[in-house]
């Protein structure tokens, strides 16, 4: 009894760890490659719990300002699941000396030919180099 008390409960750790793994260090696209692999892509209970992994993103624009004082960022965000609506997304630039978050409204719908686009303006880090951007969560 107490042998099968202690399996259950490394496989439970076992499961906590695998899902945090899952829902906070892989990268977006590798979320949407194995949920559309297992099938379960279009499931309500994923729709909700990980809206971040339908959300795609292009940065097409990351610069520095003529002054060198801020980071001017143009980034094209679409929806790949035609199931949800997504209407706010939280975005982190990561930058070499930090990071930054900021939240955007949006209109993510699957029909939509166009992409919404997120533009910001970010002070500091003038002497940084930038290293990419994360979805942090949408909702």
């Amino acid at each position: 009894m107490k042998k099968l008390v202690y399996i259950i409960g490394v496989l439970t750790i076992l499961v906590v760890i695998g899902l945090s793994i899952f829902q906070f260090v892989l990268p977006t696209q590798t979320k949407n490659q194995i949920l559309n692999e297992a099938g379960i892509k279009n499931n309500p209970i994923f729709n909700e719990l990980s809206k971040e992994s339908y959300v795609t993103m292009n940065v097409t624009e990351a610069r520095k300002n003529l002054l060198g004082d801020k980071w001017v960022f143009t980034t094209l965000l679409r929806n790949t699941n035609e199931n949800i609506i997504i209407n706010k997304v939280r975005l982190r630039y990561n930058f070499s000396d930090g990071s930054e978050e900021r939240s955007y409204s949006v209109d993510l719908r699957e029909a939509r030919t166009l992409p919404s686009i997120a533009t910001d303006r970010i002070k500091g880090h003038g002497s940084a180099q930038f290293i990419n951007v994360d979805i942090v969560n949408a909702d």
